[in-house]
């Protein structure tokens, strides 16, 4: 689910009591993938990449829905029950914050991208609402 306008009840998505409010981000968030845990491949930017998409809070960092060289992030290829959370995870290391508290998915027919290969696949679910915490 994607939340472009406000939200008067963060209960619905899971976060009340977790944020107050967040304001939009004027840049993306550079990836380091020398970084620790950060893919090192050629097709995931040759030396850099970006995860656009994020709402910068006072001590989170909020992804409605994460892109990579404009594809929407994939959740994970496979069916393993918690790679939603590990790609949420990194995600959320790669921009310096330690763990998601928080993500969802929703199901597409779109290309995606699989941070962990540098590459895209189609179909599957796309990882969305991604809540990174120091």
């Amino acid at each position: 689910m994607e939340i472009f306008r406000d939200a008067h009840n963060l209960d619905v998505y899971n976060l009340n009591r977790k944020i107050t409010s967040v304001i939009p981000g004027r840049r993306s968030t550079r990836v380091n993938p020398r970084q620790r845990g950060a893919p090192v491949n050629p097709g995931y930017g040759g030396g850099r990449s970006r995860i656009k998409g994020s709402v910068r809070g006072v001590e989170t960092l909020f992804f409605p829905a994460p892109e990579v060289r404009g594809y929407p992030v994939s959740r994970c290829l496979g069916d393993n029950a918690g790679c939603g959370q590990v790609t949420a995870n990194e995600i959320c290391t790669l921009n310096g914050f330690r763990r998601a508290e928080f993500f969802s998915t929703r199901r597409t027919r779109e290309p995606l991208w699989f941070i962990f290969e540098g590459t895209t696949h189609y179909g599957g679910a796309q990882i969305t609402d991604v809540l990174c915490v120091r």
